[in-house]
């Protein structure tokens, strides 16, 4: 190995510590209802909900789960700190306004950096 080179380890713990975080919310059409999560593999959480992986969970109870919104995030701290923000606000109306108005999206962002 030559110095200042990195093993394939490091390179893979370095690719998963940056790989994107995103917050995701799905909705629900037969609940009326929105569920909120974040994840560094969007595709693959998706696909787990759909597969009903998660027994006995939330999603699990429904099958016509859609990706309503997503927000990718600089870290997962941001990511959970965001997703609680969401989660305490217990509103639709909140969530809906979320795909509406893209300020919200970078006030959230900025004020959880």
């Amino acid at each position: 190995m030559w110095p200042g080179s990195i093993t394939k380890i490091e390179a893979d713990v370095k690719t998963f510590y940056f790989m994107k975080i995103e917050i995701y919310i799905l909705h629900s059409i037969s609940a009326n209802c929105y569920y909120i999560g974040y994840t560094k593999d969007l595709t693959n959480r998706l696909t787990l909900h759909e597969e009903g992986v998660f027994e006995n969970s939330f999603t699990s109870n429904y099958k016509d789960w859609t990706l309503f919104y997503r927000l990718e995030c600089e870290s997962i701290a941001q990511a959970r700190r965001i997703e609680k923000h969401i989660k305490q606000m217990k509103s639709k109306k909140y969530v809906g306004n979320l795909t509406l108005y893209e300020d919200i999206s970078f006030r959230l962002l900025e004020k959880y950096k």
